[in-house]
């Protein structure tokens, strides 16, 4: 039990953290585009150019400054309850934190940073060289595949569509999650994200907020692959015993 609220005292902590990147990030990166832009164009007046989202952030602000803190408090409770006080829960606290930055940001924003998953996935591949998760030739096997599966899916729907159905970031996304689960967690991600978004999509269908909107896939990747790492090896074993 004090293992259990050391690790919620330490998600806690972390959280604040986590509100302020997840709330500040954004914006960052929108002056540094605008800057890029204006550099590109030669537009020298870049005050025209600052991000719209400053105050959709300002909006939704109160409304959730409590949900960074409680959810990275009751995940890394969870990962401390699985893996103890060890240098693999330290690994896994650092995901988790991580996952959680990334899903409240394209949840609200629409973006992955690679800021964010690009060094998760190498610090994923150096976890499993040290065989935290699972062993560093399925997490390469993960990582690749990960992106080719997606890499597939978007280029396959823009073919049909005529239009991109994801975002790059959410190909870069599931290469990280690779790179922690390795290769055999991706298909239990893949069906679990694709599901809960379906499930979403068609309960948020009326909501003033999607309308004309696409539907941010990086929460529920986020979700998914935080399930599949934790519990996927106990949900496979569960599957099989219950179809045979």
């Amino acid at each position: 039990m004090i293992t259990i609220m050391v690790g919620a005292a330490a998600g806690l902590i972390a959280g604040m953290l986590i509100r302020k990147v997840a709330s500040r990030l954004p914006t960052t990166l929108f002056q540094q585009w605008a800057k890029e832009a204006c550099d590109l164009l030669g537009i020298d007046d870049r005050e025209d150019l600052r991000p719209i989202t400053t105050f959709k952030r300002q909006v939704h602000i109160f409304q959730r400054h409590l949900v960074p803190e409680l959810a990275s408090a009751v995940l890394s409770a969870i990962v401390v309850a699985k893996f103890g006080l060890s240098a693999q829960a330290v690994a896994m606290l650092v995901l988790t934190w991580g996952l959680l930055i990334v899903v409240l940001i394209d949840s609200e924003y629409q973006i992955i940073p690679d800021l964010v998953v690009l060094p998760l996935l190498w610090l994923g591949l150096i976890a499993n060289a040290l065989g935290f998760v699972t062993t560093l030739d399925d997490a390469l096997y993960g990582a690749v595949a990960g992106y080719l599966t997606l890499w597939i899916v978007l280029h396959g729907f823009q073919a049909l569509a005529g239009r991109e159905g994801m975002g790059h970031g959410d190909l870069k996304m599931l290469a990280m999650l690779g790179a922690w689960g390795g290769w055999q967690q991706l298909l239990l991600i893949i069906v679990l994200s694709s599901s809960t978004a379906a499930i979403y999509g068609i309960g948020a269908k009326g909501l003033s907020r999607f309308k004309g909107q696409e539907l941010p896939f990086g929460p529920f990747l986020g979700i998914a692959g935080f399930v599949a790492i934790i519990w996927g090896d106990t949900l496979s074993r569960y599957y099989v015993d219950y179809s045979m």
